[in-house]
């Protein structure tokens, strides 16, 4: 999804590929990474710092949300309307009047309601966004589904406690920056897809990537795209490329966990394989 920084323009992207999907019979779709508002306008702590901080912080005070909130309220419809589960990110108002907290969070709505958020938890010192403090997994129609924010990938941590908790399918909300402007070649790029097939592979579950692509309004760094379903082989079963655009694949999810431990595969379920024992740190 190509993402500016204007709420309204946000919604009307979301509402389009929402219909589109529904049109396509789809029972899951995910948004990338502060989609709602756009994200900040650097991801690189280094460069980041000298990029107005001030004026983003306001920007994101003014367009944050609570959850439950109107945004939220607007894909709970949404989902109740088309039978779908919706995950999408967006910069968080912290619910509670005393604090003046935000979080980068991906929020999963579905047809029986709002059914979680997720905090992002690894990121760097942000004048902007606290980190979260725990990886939760819902329970669904579809399985166990688990949400992870961007740097989230590349932290084995991660989708491995989401795993060991349950999790069949993790979907990551993420504005993957590049360092230039050009996808191919670009070790961003790289890291994005190698992280991708070995988080999936490692943990023998369901991954779906949802990033941003191009440049946001007032973002100085380009964001990777290719948007992809990866299965619990480490096999990518439908992406975008680098273009706008939905990757839909059918599957069955269960069936795709149960073949990646077949001996045609994995030939074992590799969390059973784990020696915690062993494991000094």
């Amino acid at each position: 999804m190509k993402v500016a920084h204007d709420k309204e323009m946000n919604i009307k992207s979301y509402l389009k590929f929402i219909k589109t999907a529904a049109k396509k019979k789809c029972k899951f779709i995910a948004f990338p990474e502060c989609s709602l508002q756009g994200y900040t306008w650097s991801w690189d702590p280094i460069a980041y710092k000298y990029y107005e901080d001030a004026k983003q912080r306001v920007y994101f005070e003014e367009n944050a949300e609570t959850v439950p909130g109107p945004t939220t309220d607007l894909l709970c419809r949404e989902a109740s309307n088309y039978g779908m589960y919706i995950q999408f990110g967006l910069a968080e108002k912290a619910s509670d009047a005393s604090s003046s907290e935000m979080f980068n969070s991906a929020v999963l709505v579905g047809p029986e309601g709002l059914v979680g958020k997720f905090r992002k938890v690894h990121m760097a010192a942000s004048a902007i966004f606290s980190r979260g403090k725990e990886f939760p997994v819902f329970e669904t129609r579809l399985g166990k589904v688990g949400m992870i924010v961007c740097a989230d990938l590349a932290y084995p941590e991660s989708i491995r406690t989401l795993a060991l908790d349950g999790a069949e399918m993790v979907a990551n909300s993420t504005a993957w920056g590049m360092r230039g402007k050009n996808p191919k070649g670009d070790y961003n790029g790289y890291r994005y897809d190698i992280f991708g097939k070995a988080n999936a592979m490692m943990n023998q579950v369901w991954l779906v990537q949802s990033d941003q692509i191009g440049k946001a309004t007032n973002s100085i760094e380009y964001c990777y795209g290719n948007s992809c379903i990866i299965d619990p082989a480490g096999y990518v079963v439908a992406a975008t490329g680098y273009k706008e655009g939905l990757a839909i694949a059918a599957v069955d999810i269960k069936g795709g966990i149960e073949r990646a431990q077949s001996h045609k595969y994995a030939g074992h379920k590799v969390l059973a394989g784990r020696r915690p024992e062993a494991y000094r740190l």
